[in-house]
């Protein structure tokens, strides 16, 4: 069934509004929730249109649903409606009855006293998951439609989560492959759904329409390919104070069968090859984390950072921590485990005081404090060694004059 981008553009504000209902309720429930939503909506398009939807025929499906203030408070049964659920509160009721029933079966199988446990046959392995290659589509007459990105709902930022020191928004910029899900509710940014190969690992989109990819273009909230004939809708969501593009798979199934599409899920920041050394140059920096660069400029590739105050920008899955200024960039750069790169002498997270002096010769400052042993270098690196662990952290500054 081919659905009307502002039709898609419809459904998803709807749930997003739901969604940003649902702050006190687990996040495992409220991903329940929000995809016994959309399926609700999209089987009764599917069952009740009689060719392509109306939107008049999607309005009258919304209304039937509660409003969506009451998903995450109010009780499943009123005084005013005990004897009859609505739509929407049999999907919440019905989701709730799920978990509880699953709970209970988990707790009556795991009963070490129940009659049936020592008898019971021994399960068979979980069969991991095969990878999925995106298909590519044939040229299709008429491509599916995408969701428009101007009206997406967004999540606000936490209060005290301070954003002045850059300012990023609209989908431009780099974008890494995170997982692979059925629906936009399945996805959860500490648990990837999606175990195998993401082949689509990177994407660039750049302000002029184009991207990193000679046969892709953009404009409007849609991936345009310009061999298959396809348009990809994708959409932009704020989750934990980071941006996550959704953007529409179009495979072969997608555009012949009309089948509701699977997405790709990215995070702002560019792609960090894992085999591509990772070379610190002394006064200087790391690829593109270098001295100088601007908030914004270390945002674009590196993605929004898992700590920010008014100087400094943490991302702890990298092991990297930039001191930046508004009007300055950035004026120190700190390595530190999980980062696996080496200095352009050899020197790595674990290295011991003798190969740094090997590799660096006498120090122009040195310095103790609380055990950790400081040495620096007029050449822009300075080093924190501990006795048991070695080198701890590696600092890059501006190089300074004997």
């Amino acid at each position: 069934m081919n659905i009307p981008i502002e039709l898609k553009t419809r459904i998803y504000e709807h749930i997003g509004t739901v969604q940003n209902h649902l702050g006190e309720l687990p996040p495992d429930e409220q991903r329940e929730i929000l995809q016994s939503l959309e399926t609700h909506i999209y089987d009764a398009l599917e069952s009740r249109a009689e060719g392509t939807p109306s939107s008049e025929l999607l309005e009258a499906i919304i209304a039937e649903l509660d409003p969506p203030e009451s998903y995450g408070s109010a009780p499943l049964i009123s005084s005013s409606t005990k004897h009859s659920l609505s739509p929407g509160r049999k999907i919440v009721f019905f989701s709730s009855i799920g978990i509880l029933a699953v709970l209970f079966i988990a707790i009556w199988l795991a009963d070490p006293f129940s009659s049936d446990w020592m008898t019971a046959s021994e399960p068979e392995p979980d069969s991991k998951p095969k990878a999925v290659t995106p298909v590519k589509a044939p040229p299709a007459k008429t491509p599916a439609a995408g969701v428009s990105q101007p009206n997406t709902p967004r999540r606000r930022i936490p209060v005290g989560f301070n954003r002045s020191l850059y300012v990023i928004d609209g989908p431009a910029g780099k974008w890494t492959a995170v997982d692979f899900v059925s629906n936009i509710s399945d996805f959860d940014p500490n648990k990837p759904t999606w175990t195998g190969e993401l082949h689509l690992k990177q994407l660039h989109l750049l302000e002029d329409g184009t991207t990193d990819k000679p046969w892709f273009s953009w404009k409007d909230g849609k991936l345009f390919h310009s061999g298959d004939q396809t348009e990809a809708g994708f959409m932009i969501l704020k989750i934990n104070h980071r941006d996550y593009l959704f953007l529409e798979w179009m495979s072969g199934d997608v555009v012949n069968d009309g089948k509701r599409p699977k997405y790709y899920v990215f995070k702002r920041g560019g792609y960090i090859d894992p085999a591509k050394p990772k070379i610190i140059v002394e006064g200087v920096g790391w690829d593109q984390m270098q001295l100088g660069a601007s908030a914004n400029e270390l945002v674009t590739e590196f993605g929004e950072p898992d700590t920010l105050n008014s100087s400094s920008m943490s991302w702890h899955d990298l092991g990297i921590t930039s001191e930046t200024y508004r009007g300055d960039g950035t004026k120190n750069i700190r390595f530190y485990k999980p980062f696996n790169g080496t200095t352009s002498k050899g020197i790595k997270i674990g290295s011991t005081e003798e190969h740094v002096l090997k590799a660096y010769g006498n120090p122009d400052y040195i310095g103790q404090n609380r055990g950790i042993l400081h040495m620096q270098w007029n050449s822009g690196i300075r080093v924190d060694i501990q006795s048991e662990y070695g080198v701890t952290q590696i600092s890059v500054l501006l190089p300074t004059k004997p």
